[in-house]
C-alpha cells in the first residue's frame, strides 16, 4: 500500500486470514474437546470457545 504522495510503501498483514485461520484451529480443539472429554453441563465449550475467540481477535 502506497500513500497518496507515493512516497511511502508498507505491507499489509492479511488478518481476515489470520484470524480464520485462529478460528480454525479453535473449532478443532472445540471439537476435540468434545469428542474425547464430553461436559456434564451444556454449553460450556460453546461459551469457552467464544471466549477465546474474542480474546484472540482482540488480543495484540
Amino acid at each position: 500500500m502506497w500513500s497518496s504522495d507515493r512516497r511511502v510503501g508498507t505491507l499489509r498483514i492479511p488478518v481476515q486470514l489470520m484470524e480464520s485461520a485462529m478460528a480454525g484451529v479453535l473449532a478443532l480443539v472445540s471439537a476435540l474437546l468434545l469428542l474425547l472429554a464430553p461436559s456434564h453441563v451444556p454449553g460450556t465449550v460453546f461459551v469457552g470457545a467464544a471466549v477465546a475467540l474474542a480474546l484472540a481477535v482482540v488480543a495484540p
